[in-house]
């Protein structure tokens, strides 16, 4: 499917004292109704959004009465969609997801990114322990074809989208390995911002040539 991605997202901050979301969310623009109770939450998110615009021509605005935006809420669980979906859109940052990296990792599924080890050339670089991987777990090492998940730059061990050597472990072993020599996987929460490769494949996406800038020119992609 089809789906216009803009460089401009709606953001708004809500707290969820009853969380009755599922796995849904994705772009659309900045406000804030009722606000997380700790600020440093608050703040993870917005150097999050920071980052991105830094390296790209994407842009966050408060929403105001926008029809597509971008909910962000606790939930239980760190979790978004894939690309915009249209009207309001939901991001879930639970507990234990109040990282600079996880926020960064989550917004960028909403723009329109896959996991790095879902990459059709993944098997290339990376060798799955599917024995290892928790029960319900595997799909997120399932890999998408290109048709679906254009490849506009090479492989990336440090993605920000890529996961961490044991996450999603049943058994304290490794879920995932590099194939390349010397490379270690490290934890989302390690990471603070895009990696050069993340950012280039982000501004190819959007039509713009790099952070601080851009037309805010609309670039069709597929989610």
């Amino acid at each position: 499917m089809f789906v216009y991605y803009l460089t401009e997202v709606i953001i708004q901050m809500k707290q969820n004292k009853r969380n009755t979301h599922k796995k849904v969310s994705s772009s659309g623009s900045y406000g804030r109704t009722v606000l997380w109770p700790n600020a440093s939450q608050r703040r993870v998110i917005n150097q999050a959004m920071k980052n991105i615009q830094a390296q790209s021509c994407v842009r966050f605005k408060q929403r105001t009465n926008q029809h597509d935006y971008l909910q962000l809420f606790k939930g239980q669980g760190c979790y978004s969609s894939i690309g915009k979906t249209g009207g309001r859109q939901y991001l879930s940052l639970g507990y234990g997801c109040h990282y600079v990296g996880v926020a960064t990792h989550e917004i960028l599924h909403t723009l329109g990114f896959y996991h790095e080890q879902s990459r059709a050339d993944r098997d290339n670089y990376l060798t799955i322990h599917w024995q290892n991987i928790a029960r319900g777990m595997s799909s997120q090492y399932d890999k998408v074809s290109k048709s679906a998940n254009h490849l506009y730059v090479g492989f990336d061990y440090q993605s920000i989208m890529i996961y961490g050597a044991k996450d999603f472990s049943k058994n304290g072993k490794y879920t995932m390995t590099a194939k390349q020599r010397g490379v270690r996987l490290s934890a989302q929460n390690n990471r603070r911002s895009m990696s050069s490769l993340d950012a280039r494949a982000l501004n190819t996406m959007y039509g713009c040539s790099g952070g601080g800038g851009g037309s805010g020119a609309k670039k069709r992609k597929r989610g």
